[in-house]
């Protein structure tokens, strides 16, 4: 290396790892294509690699950079100054960070990369639940059995429901099988096949 060029990779951030966002955009024009909730659910948890729920730290940092490194086809290693890097940091958080608190959420995330409609209007649907009676009244409707907790098929009839009140349309069956299974691996912090009223209200409190 010349000296310019050791100086210019002290002064940078070096972008290792595989680069997850770069199989999403179009090698020709740099545009991200339409993600499934398949690979919207792998992005997720290929960043949020501590599944808190949140990207943040680290999380966050290397989000970013697969992001700004992803518009280049070379599969090699990258630099990213950390001039330019923070500058695109603080105008990047300033457009997706809608709560400000320093982190990357899962609905904030649908604004960054292109899903498919449906799941869109799913989990950035603004519903009526605006107290915890009203959450409440909801719980009772669709834990059928009282089980106290919500199994899929019930969280199925929850999202086809809440997609017909907002867009008065109703989902095909694969895909809101789909989504179902997506938002329940999501949300389903102890694997354990249910969602508990805890599991349910984090979904309501995220998307809602």
């Amino acid at each position: 290396l010349s000296k310019l060029d050791e100086m210019e990779r002290n002064t940078s951030i070096k972008n290792t790892g595989k680069n997850h966002m770069r199989q999403f955009r179009d090698p020709n024009t740099g545009e991200f294509r339409t993600l499934t909730a398949n690979e919207f659910l792998e992005m997720w948890k290929n960043y949020d690699t501590d599944g808190n729920g949140f990207i943040d730290g680290k999380e966050l940092d290397k989000l970013l950079l697969d992001f700004m490194t992803s518009l280049t086809a070379s599969k090699e290693t990258e630099f990213v100054s950390v001039k330019l890097f923070n500058e695109f940091k603080q105008k990047f958080m300033q457009a997706y960070d809608e709560n400000d608190n320093g982190k990357i959420e899962i609905k904030e995330l649908v604004h960054v990369v292109p899903i498919e409609q449906p799941l869109s209007d799913l989990l950035l649907h603004h519903n009526s639940l605006k107290t915890s009676v009203d959450f409440m009244k909801v719980w009772k409707k669709y834990d059928a059995d009282n089980s106290g907790y919500i199994e899929i098929e019930e969280l199925e009839k929850i999202l086809n429901d809440f997609y017909k009140e907002t867009t008065s349309h109703t989902i095909p069956v694969d895909k809101l099988r789909e989504y179902t299974s997506l938002i329940f691996e999501i949300f389903d912090s102890n694997k354990d096949g249910k969602l508990q009223l805890s599991e349910v209200s984090r979904y309501v409190r995220f998307f809602y």
